[in-house]
């Protein structure tokens, strides 16, 4: 999915108008750059799960991946081995690059997946905080 610089193939919705947004493709949303597309990740999973109570590795993928239409348990299984932590464990702040950049070689493989460290920046270039209840 780098064509269309969305490194965790986030599904199109005409209700979401995200910054650098700049269409579809095949359902999953275009972004004008890459950057946009880590940003848009990082909003749903750092604030918008973080939110609804998505806390850990188990439960972000559980419902970003639900089994009705992935492999649920190797999904978590491998990001748990890239992050070398417990699926239930609770995620700190320091984790979510990793999460994000483990969750990208998983949607996308790992020739078109991010960084951890790309994942850092693009949280530091928009200053994307955690969401804390």
């Amino acid at each position: 999915m780098i064509a269309t610089n969305n490194p965790l193939n986030i599904r199109y919705s005409i209700l979401n108008r995200w910054k650098g947004q700049t269409g579809s493709r095949k359902g999953f949303v275009c972004f004008s750059s890459l950057i946009y597309g880590i940003r848009a990740a990082c909003v749903i999973i750092m604030r918008s799960y973080r939110k609804k109570g998505y806390t850990t590795v188990r439960s972000i993928i559980g419902h970003w991946a639900p089994p009705s239409e992935n492999d649920t348990d190797r999904y978590v299984s491998f990001v748990c081995r890239m992050m070398d932590i417990n699926p239930d464990s609770e995620l700190s702040a320091l984790d979510y690059p990793m999460l994000i950049a483990s969750m990208s070689w998983m949607e996308v493989g790992f020739d078109e997946s991010v960084t951890a460290m790309q994942v850092q920046s693009v949280i530091d270039q928009f200053g994307i905080k955690l969401f804390l209840h």
